[in-house]
């Protein structure tokens, strides 16, 4: 796309360690003016978390912040709690949203050059009070709630959210097909690497891994309950000489990792230190548990590839359809020798089939489609050019 004013609902925050929405944010910011709306949170929470709110009370206060040219960063004023289970907190919610979006980025804007870009389905309502050209429902999680209200309602708004969007973007196959069920403009976009970033011909050592035990397993991304607890502990036990090495936050369902000795959890680093650490790992782990992990496609795992690295994974759906240049695992036992199989590889053909397979599945491979399907959609609403 071109000289849009493109609106980002994302599922996390700008700083948090780089997924998917910050990465097409970026991308998109080349040629158009980017508003990254960051997850609004309750007065509950925010009262119940007081770290939170003392880490988002700066940029309440600043409101609209610039990160980089064309990019601006827009932060939410606390909103009301239960909202994801009541439809009418939910559009009180979205009301006190949709104000600050007229005062600080839509109020002298062309409604034909105007996209909303929305991964959480909560904000649905936004599309018809806003009522831009163009809007995006890019799913990246369907979400899974215990209280059986959340769930009711969520689905019921990502229904509407697929049938009433110009165009939808899926990186879970699975996803994709219970989508096309509501909408035939669906499409198949999963995540890409930042050559930019990863492709390097320099990668300093981080202090923290100078002198550490070989081979260095290593993992990075959010600690939380997809990632298996049990196979990480008999890892530990199998090959004690191994060191294994962790890098990203611990969620708080994911706080149980803190009780695993052994391990070596470095906390979340910046997107430019990431590839100095996974550059060290011997082996780069995938270790989630699949049934939790049916639909997702990692963000890690071409990060991975794009260094050379021999990566084993339990046997998740997106991650299948890369068995020729990755290890795969269907238990625990098979997990560890093919770790060690890993271990021993000296086979550089492999490494290259693993680097040309990640330079296939790139951001800028990821825009090029985007930019296809949501040209079709501009086009034939007579907005102008699309890149």
């Amino acid at each position: 796309m071109k000289d849009h004013l493109i609106i980002f609902f994302p599922l996390v925050d700008w700083d948090d360690p780089w997924q998917r929405y910050q990465h097409l944010a970026t991308e998109l910011s080349k040629h158009n003016r980017i508003i990254y709306f960051e997850p609004p949170l309750s007065v509950k929470y925010l009262l119940e978390k007081p770290t939170m709110l003392l880490k988002k009370l700066p940029r309440m206060l600043r409101i609209k912040e610039v990160v980089r040219e064309n990019l601006f960063v827009l932060c939410s004023a606390p909103i009301l709690p239960f909202g994801n289970k009541s439809h009418v907190v939910n559009y009180i919610n979205q009301f006190i949203i949709f104000l600050l979006l007229k005062i600080f980025a839509i109020r002298w804007t062309d409604r034909k050059k105007l996209c909303l870009w929305i991964s959480n389905a909560i904000h649905y309502p936004l599309i018809n009070w806003v009522k831009p050209k163009i809007s995006v429902y890019d799913c990246t999680d369907a979400f899974s709630f215990t209280d059986s209200k959340k769930q009711a309602y969520h689905d019921i708004l990502r229904q509407n959210i697929i049938r009433d969007s110009s165009v939808c973007f899926f990186t879970s196959k699975l996803y994709l097909k219970d989508g096309k069920k509501y909408s035939p403009n669906c499409h198949y976009v999963p995540n890409g690497v930042d050559i930019t970033n990863f492709a390097r011909e320099y990668y300093p050592v981080p202090q923290e891994l100078k002198n550490l035990r070989r081979p260095i397993l290593g993992f990075v991304g959010t600690l939380d309950s997809r990632l298996d607890r049990h196979l990480i502990k008999e890892i530990l036990n199998k090959m004690p000489d191994s060191s294994l090495v962790f890098v990203g936050p611990i969620a708080e369902e994911g706080c149980e990792f803190k009780e695993i000795d052994g391990v070596l959890f470095l906390g979340k680093k910046s997107f430019t230190e990431i590839p100095n650490f996974m550059n060290q790992f011997d082996v780069a782990l995938i270790p989630y548990i699949p049934k939790k992990a049916q639909a997702v496609y990692p963000v890690k795992l071409h990060e991975y590839l794009i260094l050379g690295k021999p990566v084993v994974s339990t046997n998740i759906n997106e991650v299948m359809q890369f068995s020729k240049v990755v290890y795969i695992a269907t238990n625990t036992g098979e997990y560890i020798e093919k770790i060690r199989l890993a271990l021993r590889e000296k086979n550089e053909d492999k490494k290259k089939r693993r680097i040309q397979t990640a330079l296939r599945n790139t951001w800028a491979t990821r825009l090029k489609k985007i930019n296809e399907e949501v040209g079709k959609i501009a086009d034939s609403s007579g907005v102008s050019e699309c890149k």
